[in-house]
């Protein structure tokens, strides 16, 4: 395989581990505000997301 080929193959790969690790932060943030009544902001605190991915997260649990 070619070094193009390779690279657009694990760029690839990374993008979906990405996205994969962020469905699941959501997940745990509604599972958090679900089940212990927490509000989405104790519950990004509690999971220690990063403050610069808390308006990504809150805008997918709005849709």
């Amino acid at each position: 395989m070619c070094n193009l080929s390779q690279g657009a193959i694990e760029k690839g790969i990374q993008k979906g581990y990405g996205q994969g690790r962020e469905e699941e932060r959501i997940v745990s943030v509604r599972n958090l505000m679900q089940n212990l009544h927490m509000t989405v902001e104790d519950a990004m605190k509690a999971l220690n997301i990063p403050q610069e991915d808390h308006d990504r997260i809150k805008n997918a649990l709005a849709n």
